[in-house]
């Protein structure tokens, strides 16, 4: 009767043990950087009776054998606190504690009148100083000190020499404004022909043009209709005349001569495509 009652008796003091881990980790729910614990029983070791021959063996309760740390990744939160920081994985905070340096999960930081960066307790935050020496690698090296700011220290200001900017674009995107360029140039005695060139001076005019005669103008519209248009020479007509036949030829779209060659650029907004 009297190892019944203790066996009872054990597995109800040790489980009380178990309500005051668990209590222990709702108590602390908030608490930053806190690792729950969690309580591992065994079996007690068992009274054998009997002969070698036929023994028994009776158990005699539980027992308690460790309380385990669980370090899994926690929930991360925004603060708003521009020197609170948190850890996503492995690894720790390392504190200054005088003679030791303690381990921490925390992030709760803040800077101190003397410009160090500690925890609630005052114990400074260690890393590696970022020196002229260093700041070429991206990262400190050496040994690890309190990290601390100079709340004194005056930058002069100097002007911006270099920006650079990166992005990407949107493979998928339709093209907008759309610009068609003629392939080869217009010239007059192999210089570049612009607006005023008459037409009968082009280079690529091997027959001279005589009143009456007509260039035949097709393309596409931005909207995608079909342009088929006649533009009729005149006699002293310019380069700038079949500009304004082939602009009122097509919708949406206005051409012009640069460098000799006559540029088709889309004017509606969103996709378009024109061509001549």
């Amino acid at each position: 009767m009297l190892r019944s009652l203790l066996s009872g008796v054990s597995g109800l003091r040790n489980h009380q043990m178990r309500m005051d881990v668990i209590g222990n980790n709702i108590a602390n729910i908030n608490t930053v950087g806190f690792k729950g614990g969690r309580l591992n029983f065994s079996e007690a070791l068992s009274q054998t009776i009997g002969t070698y021959l036929n023994p028994m063996q009776i158990g005699l309760g539980m027992k308690t054998t460790s309380i385990e740390n669980l370090f899994s990744q926690g929930s991360l939160e925004q603060t708003g606190v521009l020197t609170d920081m948190a850890i996503e994985g492995d690894g720790f905070f390392v504190l200054n504690a005088g003679e030791v340096r303690v381990l921490t999960r925390a992030g709760q930081f803040f800077f101190d009148a003397d410009g160090k960066l500690v925890n609630h307790r005052g114990l400074a935050v260690q890393g590696w100083m970022m020196t002229d020496q260093n700041k070429s690698l991206g990262f400190g090296t050496g040994n690890l000190s309190d990290i601390s700011i100079d709340m004194n220290m005056v930058s002069e200001p100097k002007e911006t020499k270099n920006i650079w900017l990166s992005g990407n674009l949107n493979a998928g995107l339709k093209t907008t404004n759309e610009v068609w360029t003629l392939g080869s140039a217009l010239t007059i005695g192999g210089a570049n022909a612009d607006a005023t060139t008459d037409l009968n001076s082009l280079d690529q005019v091997s027959t001279p043009l005589v009143a009456g005669d007509t260039i035949e103008i097709s393309g596409t519209n931005p909207d995608g209709s079909t342009v088929t248009a006649t533009y009729t020479y005149t006699a002293g007509d310019t380069v700038q005349d079949l500009l304004d036949a082939i602009n009122a030829a097509f919708s949406g779209a206005t051409a012009t001569i640069e460098n000799g060659k006559i540029v088709l650029t889309d004017t509606e907004a969103g996709e378009s495509s024109t061509t001549i």
